[in-house]
């Protein structure tokens, strides 16, 4: 994914590699992001979200900046070793929170999401 930033008139391209197991993107776009178990503490869970958290900050920014609305919506997977998985929706939570107004919410997904 590439995007502009900068500071005091200063812009520049930078680009954002995903440091997930697995990704996918869209129109280079990250979409979906997929983390497999590999650590006892599930830290890596914590990193994926956190990771995708940032991500959707960044496209809602950037979607703000181009005149939309920031409702960018990021999957995020996380396989355990037993073949089940967990999904979450991580979005920027629409209503202001005084405390932090760039709040990223993850929402799991059911178990019967999906099924027909």
């Amino acid at each position: 994914m590439v995007y502009r930033c900068g500071e005091d008139g200063h812009v520049q391209d930078a680009q954002y590699e995903p440091k997930s197991d697995f990704f996918a993107q869209i129109g280079g776009l990250l979409r979906v992001i997929v983390e497999v178990k590999s650590v006892s503490n599930e830290d890596d869970r914590k990193r994926m979200l956190a990771q995708g958290a940032s991500v959707v900050r960044l496209v809602n920014k950037m979607l703000v900046k181009n005149g939309n609305k920031p409702d960018f919506i990021l999957m995020a997977i996380y396989f355990d070793v037993d073949a089940t998985f967990d999904r979450y929706l991580l979005f920027q939570a629409a209503e202001v929170n005084e405390e932090d107004k760039s709040e990223v919410r993850a929402r799991e997904l059911p178990e019967s999401y999906g099924k027909a």
